[in-house]
């Protein structure tokens, strides 16, 4: 055994007796020598039963199998895709090294035959859940520690978000899709640490901000509103200008609907949101809550059909609370979890932001 070695395993022999620590580095020669635990049992078994610490104990059994957790992990990476993952295998070896051996035997063998999460498909439900919740309860610990190492994990030469890594590592029914961050049970999905800007090349949302901008200067010119603000956005006070102005003139709901129309036409370039407008905008009362919560709806909509995935989960690195939602209903039931709103630049320069979901739980 090299003198490393010896300094490596020193800190588990310091409190033992000078016999009993020259014995218990004569097993950790033999394993390092290609001795098997199974071949070395009877030894074992014999160095042991004179040390009453159980700390000690456990250490010497995590030294003895070390090898066979490393192999175990090394092909568990390599399944999953994740040798190219930096510092993912020594992040998970200082973790369970410093478990109970009980503890570190146990979730290695529940993570190599994909028993850490039970319910894969919880993560596709359109209701909020937690990551860490969803693991098997028994590896708590370990988890609790792992978690924060996993969660901004990288691949090397490849752009990913936070959560991708660590659910792929986590269950092999996850991994890295072709459209979208993952594949889960099949469904390519994006992942999102938090917020969405909901923009893609193939439909230029970039225009959508400006056509509604100039819905606005059009409902002003009309008489309809007097703008609180520049930006696209419908501001509260606005709404209750046209809440007050429809209940004054309700003849004049008509024309303030194909106008309404017309900007929609140009903005989704198809006809998805004309129900949302004739919902919204219908002659009963106008809220902002309701106007931002289905305008984005339909955002989200054309954000998901010009991407091609399925749907996009959202992960809060910082809590481990997430929250999947395929559609714009989803997003609509779910709307009380989200801050809807824009880019950073959503009102500050005329509008060019990009519609933004934050995930608040």
């Amino acid at each position: 055994m090299k003198f490393r070695d010896y300094v490596k395993y020193s800190d588990i022999t310091k409190n033992l007796s000078e016999q009993q620590a020259n014995d218990v580095m004569g097993l950790f020669k033999q394993i390092n020598e290609g001795f098997s635990v199974e071949d070395m049992k009877n030894s074992i078994k014999q160095v042991l039963k004179n040390i009453k610490d159980y700390a000690v104990i456990s250490k010497v059994f995590f030294v003895l199998n070390e090898k066979k957790f490393e192999t175990l992990l090394n092909q568990h990476l390599l399944e999953a895709d994740l040798l190219k993952s930096p510092g993912l295998f020594d992040s998970v070896m200082a973790v369970i090294s410093k478990s109970k051996f009980e503890e570190a035997e146990s979730f290695m063998n529940d993570l190599t035959t994909n028993n850490i999460i039970k319910n894969i498909n919880s993560l596709t439900k359109s209701s909020p859940t937690n990551l860490l919740k969803l693991c098997n309860q028994k590896h708590t610990k370990i988890l609790e520690k792992l978690f924060p190492k996993l969660m901004s994990a990288k691949l090397s030469n490849t752009t990913v978000g936070p959560g991708e890594v660590l659910l792929t590592f986590l269950s092999n029914e996850v991994s890295k899709a072709n459209v979208g961050d993952l594949q889960i049970n099949g469904n390519e999905i994006e992942v999102k640490s938090t917020q969405a800007r909901m923009e893609s090349a193939m439909y230029g949302y970039g225009s959508a901000p400006t056509v509604l901008m100039n819905l606005r200067n059009d409902l002003e010119m009309l008489g309809y509103i007097v703008k609180t603000k520049t930006g696209f956005s419908f501001t509260a006070q606005e709404i209750k200008q046209l809440n007050i102005f429809f209940q004054n003139q309700p003849d004049k709901i008509k024309q303030i609907s194909k106008l309404l129309e017309n900007a929609l036409e140009d903005i989704m370039k198809n006809k998805h949101g004309i129900e949302l407008w004739n919902k919204v905008f219908n002659g009963k009362q106008i809220d902002e809550k309701n106007y931002n919560k289905y305008t984005h709806a339909e955002f989200f909509k054309l954000y998901k059909e010009a991407d091609g995935f399925k749907g996009i989960l959202f992960i809060n690195k910082n809590t481990y609370s997430a929250i999947y939602i395929e559609n714009g209903s989803d997003l609509v039931k779910n709307a009380k979890y989200f801050t809807l709103g824009g880019g950073p630049a959503y009102d500050k320069r005329n509008g060019a932001g990009v519609p933004q979901l934050s995930l608040k739980i």
